[in-house]
């Protein structure tokens, strides 16, 4: 929008869609950070109206309307005509559909979405688990223009949060929303007042992907030193875990803390304390140490194992014999 269209209308309209811990943790850094520009218009979430639900909780607690909704569809004008007529723009935190055409062209600055990596690396779903799973110190930040494709779009502000030893995917996915909606508050208070920002494409030749959506990585422990598969591990806790090898295939696992050293009679891959019920604990051996954590069971129907290829166990606890994560598709 040029200045002189902006200065017939100072104010700005916007709406947040988004959901889970990170949707939540970059809606309150916006509010927080927002300045002079207005609340949302509405905040459009995916998660239940009632039970765990972060982002309508954060909304409805500073007294922004809130929407359940499971998808946005061609139509949100129809859907919801208070919501997004004469709109300016909408931001994401979290959103699993991709916006269509009908939809994306509505806002006048268009969709804004809040990427966990330093785009165009890591497109893709969940970037933060598996960029930690390959042993990264510092995750990129990245507020971009959503289009038709996947995570291509324009990019409009960048920045990075560091990862602390010990970190799982839940705190660094907070910690990340923080950090993208300081970005974005502060795209937001330029748009509100007639300033410029950021625009600018990304290069194509540059693009990395996460592995498909539905993917899990699994682990052998028989093969991997506790460190290294601890902190794979990690990377999907506590949700959705990894598969271990030595595992029915229909279990996950999730690390809660590194055990004690294997004793002689320890076998790398013994498990001690399950019994195939969920949220069951257990003491997994790897080839070095113990890793207590949780299981619990998904689809037993899963498909077979398949591998991701190249996927480098790199980083503090890594051993050059380690070798990479195979990945299963998760039921």
């Amino acid at each position: 929008m040029g200045d002189a269209a902006r200065s017939q209308a100072p104010t700005l309209s916007w709406v947040y869609v988004g959901q889970g811990s990170m949707g939540a943790a970059a809606f309150v850094s916006v509010m927080e950070r927002r300045g002079d520009v207005p609340a949302p218009r509405a905040v459009l979430s995916a998660e239940p109206p009632w039970g765990v639900r972060p982002v309508a909780a954060a909304a409805e607690a500073r007294d922004c309307p809130v929407h359940h909704v499971s998808a946005v569809g061609e139509d949100p004008v129809g859907q919801w005509p208070d919501v997004f007529a004469d709109l300016d723009v909408a931001v994401v935190g979290c959103w699993t559909e991709r916006i269509r055409r009908q939809a994306l062209d509505l806002p006048r600055e268009g969709w804004w979405n809040l990427h966990p990596s330093a785009l165009p690396a890591w497109r893709g779903l969940d970037p933060v688990g598996w960029q930690l799973a390959t042993g990264a110190r510092e995750l990129g930040c990245t507020v971009h223009r959503i289009t038709e494709g996947q995570d291509d779009g324009n990019i409009l502000a960048q920045g990075a949060v560091t990862v602390e030893p010990g970190d799982d995917r839940e705190a660094v996915l907070v910690r990340a929303g923080a950090r993208l909606g300081e970005l974005a508050a502060h795209a937001l208070a330029r748009l509100a007042s007639g300033a410029s920002v950021d625009d600018r494409p990304q290069d194509p030749r540059a693009a990395t992907w996460c592995p498909p959506g539905g993917v899990v990585a699994m682990l052998d422990p028989r093969q991997l030193r506790a460190a290294a598969g601890a902190r794979v591990a990690r990377a999907f806790s506590p949700q959705p875990g990894v598969a271990l090898a030595n595992m029915a295939g229909e279990q996950r696992f999730a690390v809660v803390e590194m055990g004690h050293e294997l004793d002689v009679a320890d076998v790398p891959g013994a498990i001690e304390g399950i019994d195939g019920y969920d949220g069951v604990n257990v003491s997994v051996a790897f080839r070095d140490r113990w890793v207590r954590g949780r299981t619990w069971m998904v689809d037993a129907d899963r498909p077979s194992v398949t591998s991701l290829g190249p996927l480098e166990l790199s980083g503090e606890g890594a051993d050059p014999s380690d070798g990479p994560p195979s990945a299963a598709p998760q039921g």
